[in-house]
């Protein structure tokens, strides 16, 4: 019996070991930001961004026929490598975009004429709007929805202000998520809007958007081309955003913003689209690290030692029973 007792711990301590040493893998864990290659639309092109310069690269043209209403909503789906868009100006529709051509094929309508002002993919694959369905004809965005990505269709979660008629916050053209899961809005200032310009916190639950602080430089100046109609936080952090033109201001400059004190910085002194809004922002790929993890072999071996070790204490009340 004592050998017995001897070989059951000796085999329960080997596979323990077997399991600290060598089953504890790597996790691939994907956090909403992203990294690599950074893409924009402008306004009907897809094009990729320098972060060093902010210039742009035309790739192709999404749509030649909505030329006119553009895509102010862009985000990509990083596991499929799909790109999706939202035509502006009253179009109600979603499209699929091929990320190496830049060619956009219709995916389906929004439904009730509404525009996807905004896009962003959450961390379990959901894809996040924001729906501009009230004084549309350049408002801005001010209901949250989520879109079917096998359909286009919207599913409206909630204004972000008050909407009995016109709406208190209007005109939240962009959203973004961080690494920790937290929804972000821009809203920016146009004859239609309503609110407070700058960075907005918005309740994924709800709708409801809460100002967080002003888009301004050191000097506390606004963007001075237009407002930030783009945001899409990087890997390490960093909020980028892209700009939309004014009258006698070109827009489409990309920038970086401070999330908690609303201060941006031009990157470099080009406009990416040749002065018109740089409507979306998107990356490539999903941030990547290592997360120590147990594999499925380690979650067995696992429990072989627990069955063991459950025996071993059995067989050992036995024999101290039969001792007495």
């Amino acid at each position: 019996m004592k050998t017995l007792f001897n070989r059951s711990l000796s085999l329960s301590a080997t596979i323990f070991l077997l399991v600290v040493g060598l089953e504890f893998m790597p996790l691939q864990a994907h956090a909403v930001p992203g990294e690599g290659i950074l893409y924009g639309t402008s306004p009907n092109e897809l094009i990729t961004l320098n972060r060093a310069t902010g210039a742009g690269t035309v790739i192709g043209l999404i749509d030649p026929i909505i030329d006119g209403f553009g895509f102010p909503g862009f985000a990509i789906d990083t596991q499929t490598g799909w790109g999706f868009a939202g035509c502006g100006g009253g179009c109600d529709q979603m499209w699929n975009v091929d990320l190496d051509t830049g060619m956009g094929t219709l995916l389906g309508s929004l439904n009730g004429g509404v525009v996807a002002s905004g896009l962003d993919f959450r961390a379990d694959g959901i894809l996040f709007a924001s729906l501009n369905m009230v004084s549309d004809g350049g408002s801005g965005g001010d209901h949250l929805a989520t879109i079917n990505t096998l359909t286009g269709e919207a599913t409206v979660i909630g204004p972000f202000g008050n909407c009995p008629d016109l709406c208190t916050i209007d005109g939240i053209e962009a959203i973004a998520f961080d690494a920790r899961g937290n929804l972000w809005g821009s809203l920016r200032i146009s004859p239609l809007s309503a609110g407070t310009p700058g960075l907005y916190l918005i309740d994924q639950n709800t709708g409801e958007a809460t100002f967080v602080a002003p888009i301004v430089d050191d000097a506390g100046s606004p963007v001075p081309r237009g407002g930030v109609v783009s945001i899409q936080f990087a890997c390490d952090g960093t909020l980028y955003g892209g700009t939309a033109p004014d009258e006698g201001n070109a827009g489409g400059f990309l920038v970086t913003i401070n999330p908690d004190s609303g201060i941006f910085s031009f990157v470099g002194g080009v406009s990416a689209t040749g002065g018109g809004a740089l409507g979306g922002l998107a990356f490539e790929r999903a941030c990547v690290s290592n997360v120590p993890t147990l594999s499925e072999l380690g979650l067995i071996s696992i429990a072989v030692v627990l069955g063991l070790f459950s025996l071993f204490i059995l067989l050992r009340k036995k024999a101290r029973t039969t001792s007495t």
